[in-house]
């Protein structure tokens, strides 16, 4: 898979996703780490544009101060699962002595919850147009 710009959050889901779905035989073992990097980074992405609509300047804070405030502007339930979703990624992009790599199963869940996020981003700056 050749990647070139990609600049959305959707376009770096969809890479994840096709990492998953057809790891580059120049990416054995190490296909986890890169489908949970473009994930985070989608991520992180999203968080921004949701700061953006809802308190903006809360993207300049730390990532940690972001999850803490998570359940001031959406249901307690999905911002935990947000959380969550963000440390399981974080800790995957990074290589762990005698810890396996999360597999396609985990990594799915994850980007799932991300792509929920996305949905809510969208539906939310579609109310408001």
């Amino acid at each position: 898979m050749k990647v070139t710009s990609l600049t959305t959050a959707q376009e770096l889901l969809a890479a994840a996703g096709k990492v998953l779905d057809q790891p580059p035989a120049s990416a054995s073992g190490v296909w986890p780490r890169a489908a949970a990097y473009l994930g985070r980074q989608a991520f992180e992405m999203l968080l921004d544009e949701l700061w953006g609509q809802r308190a903006p300047g809360t993207e300049r804070v730390s990532l940690r101060a972001q999850m803490i405030c998570l359940p001031f502007y959406l249901e307690d339930e999905l911002a935990g699962r947000l959380a969550w979703t963000w440390q399981t990624l974080s800790n995957a992009c990074h290589q762990h002595p005698y810890e396996l790599a999360p597999t396609a199963a985990e990594l799915r869940q994850w980007l799932e919850v991300v792509a929920e996020l996305a949905a809510r981003i969208h539906r939310a700056g579609h109310r408001s147009t």
